[in-house]
């Protein structure tokens, strides 16, 4: 992915008044999480507060920063720091903007770089020359939590180009199931190292798979976002996708209250 603090650098002004406006839709505190190095935010105010995250995955997601910052069992919103930039344009030229700048990598690329363009925008026509040859897959998003398609997703801020034709997830990774059923969850100890939070996750991966709202709640679902279980989704046999299944139960406690 992009690193944020090169794309920010080209939209101060905006990213500023963005997070000036997010101010407005809370009475709690706006915290810009980022790497360790110079603030993105120019001058801390009151409101808002910059939090400095380091160390491998999970120490970059939404879940991991909700937990870390003290803000677990509280309603959080979490936005890109592009959407953010989109903000600041609509309140300081009165136009609403799509302009995205997205990274374009993987092992199939063959000029890694970063492109500006447009939300939903033609991945085909986009990637036409930063193609390495032979079949490719073009992933809208990252290779965890992304998923193939022709056009830029609308929270996508990557593209990941991957050799070899489209393969389906199953079993084992490929082994043969029968169609229609529903592959078992295998407990690993892979699992453990995925979330950064107090969360068990095998658990709340069976909850999930039968829909148990109430089971997955007390688990710590309302916590997390679909980045949070990507890894879940890549590591498990069953080939669940517990981003999906995360959604579905995000929207109906929603729902629900």
């Amino acid at each position: 992915a992009a690193d944020p603090a090169v794309v920010v650098s080209e939209a101060l002004a905006e990213f500023q008044e963005g997070l000036q406006q997010l101010t407005r839709l809370t009475d709690g505190q706006v915290f810009v999480c980022q790497a360790p190095g110079d603030a993105l935010v120019a001058a801390e105010q009151e409101h808002i507060h910059c939090a400095r995250f380091r160390g491998r995955h999970p120490a970059g997601l939404p879940g991991t920063h909700i937990d870390r910052l003290g803000l677990a069992g509280r309603p959080v919103w979490q936005i890109g720091y592009q959407a953010v930039i989109s903000i600041g344009r609509l309140f300081l030229s009165g136009q609403i903007s799509p302009e995205r700048v997205i990274s374009v990598a993987g092992p199939a690329a063959k000029n890694p770089c970063l492109i500006r363009t447009v939300q939903g925008a033609n991945l085909q026509e986009l990637t036409a020359d930063a193609l390495d040859g032979g079949a490719v897959r073009i992933i809208s998003g990252s290779v965890l939590s992304g998923r193939a398609s022709s056009f830029l997703g609308f929270y996508h801020d990557q593209v990941c180009l991957l050799p070899g034709a489209p393969r389906k997830r199953g079993f084992l990774r490929g082994a043969w199931w029968p169609a229609g059923a529903v592959a078992p969850i295998l407990p690993s100890e892979s699992f453990e190292r995925t979330l950064g939070q107090n969360i068990l996750p095998v658990p709340l991966m069976r909850a999930l798979s039968v829909g148990d709202d109430e089971a997955a709640e007390n688990l710590g679902a309302m916590d997390l976002l679909e980045d949070d279980v990507a890894l879940l989704s890549y590591l498990c046999s069953s080939g669940s996708d517990y981003g999906a299944l995360l959604r579905q139960t995000l929207d109906r406690l929603e729902g629900a209250k």
